[in-house]
């Protein structure tokens, strides 16, 4: 990738993904999937456009605008919209690239369910999200979904943040599903959380604290599980030690890329160096939220046979999928990278090679490597 200097994120993504790969015996045992990685790696098309609108003070402003429609060998592609100053093709190619390698079958990212069978695996069915403190970053659409399930399954939510800010829970309490509905209505009104943070009921300094300019990872406090829910490499190689050391147990990307390689390094390591339930667990995005994409096929499935299913029934159906997903992973990582006895096995390897053999495979189907 050394032909792409000015797309730095996206390099990131690609340089995850191939590092896995090389450190794994997938290359030994299926050599031909090295002419894969090379195809995979490019989109299939990308559209630059222009977007010209006039502001508040009436003059014309001018922004550039791209559509990635990154690979189509396992159905339509899969996209939304993001609006940002700091939006460029090589951040955008980062969310359907990952997209595109994630292990699941084609509501907003649903990785509470994948951090669910992580839980009852490395505890041996002994817990569940019941009684865990939950610390997420972000307080959009992903995040607030998030807090509103760990809420239902019996956690505490100890942390919600935007760019200006993190909204932190003093002591043992949890934002309530009242408070969650509050942020969102901020949110639908393109407000930032510091905009809250001095009326009722985030005014209570008894129990929230609002820290300008941070994000919540070091001002937490003990935590069980984090999930990172608001952008790219929003929690670096420091913040995941002080995460190891706050007691966290989980860790799993709500966004895409969200955490630096150095923090994925760390987390790794914590992993390999402590036997089981001692352990940090990492799941990467492109499993943990791929209920997003899982969702979309589901939509599409209800449109195509013109059906409409009750919420209820959409999420015994994301579950099921989630377990899928979970265990795909799992069992790829126990074949091509098999862990040291009582380690838990890497669901970074798992999730990277399930994802890329998947779609590799049905693109030499479709001719596109031979």
């Amino acid at each position: 990738m050394s032909n792409l200097p000015h797309e730095p994120e996206f390099e990131q993504a690609y340089k995850e993904l191939a590092s896995t790969l090389e450190n794994s015996t997938l290359f030994q045992k299926n050599p031909e999937y090295r002419k894969a990685l090379a195809v995979v790696s490019v989109p299939e098309r990308v559209i630059q456009f222009r977007v010209v609108w006039e502001d508040d003070a009436g003059n014309v402003q001018v922004n550039r605008g791209f559509r990635v429609q990154f690979n189509s060998a396992l159905g339509p592609y899969k996209g939304g919209l993001r609006f940002h100053p700091s939006v460029n093709l090589s951040i955008l190619q980062v969310p359907w690239f990952r997209a595109d390698l994630q292990e699941c079958s084609h509501w907003p990212e649903h990785g509470w369910w994948y951090v669910e069978h992580m839980i009852a695996h490395a505890t041996n069915g002994q817990e569940s999200f019941k009684g865990k403190r939950v610390a997420i970053s972000g307080s959009g659409n992903v995040a607030q979904y998030a807090a509103l399930k760990v809420i239902e399954l019996g956690g505490s939510v100890v942390s919600l943040s935007d760019t200006q800010g993190s909204l932190i829970i003093n002591g043992e309490g949890s934002f309530t599903p009242e408070e969650i509905e509050l942020i969102a209505q901020t949110k639908v009104e393109r407000n930032e959380l510091a905009s809250i943070v001095g009326a009722a009921p985030f005014s209570d300094a008894n129990k929230f604290k609002y820290i300008a300019g941070a994000r919540p990872w070091v001002h937490v406090g003990k935590v069980d599980v984090a999930l990172p829910s608001a952008t790219q490499n929003e929690v670096s190689g420091e913040e995941a030690q002080v995460l190891i050391n706050a007691g966290c147990k989980f860790i799993a990307e709500g966004s895409n890329m969200g955490c630096t390689q150095e923090a994925i390094d760390t987390f790794e390591a914590h992993r390999t160096a402590n036997a089981g339930a001692a352990a940090i667990w990492y799941a990467p995005g492109k499993a943990a939220n791929a209920g997003g994409v899982a969702v979309s096929g589901l939509e599409m499935a209800q449109n195509s046979a013109r059906l409409s299913w009750t919420s209820e029934e959409v999420d015994a159906r994301l579950k099921d999928i989630m377990r899928d997903c979970f265990k795909n992973g799992l069992e790829t990582a126990q074949e091509y990278a098999t862990p040291a006895e009582g380690v838990l096995p890497s669901l970074v390897t798992g999730s990277n090679i399930a994802g890329f053999t998947k779609v590799a495979a049905a693109m030499k189907d479709q001719g596109d490597w031979w």
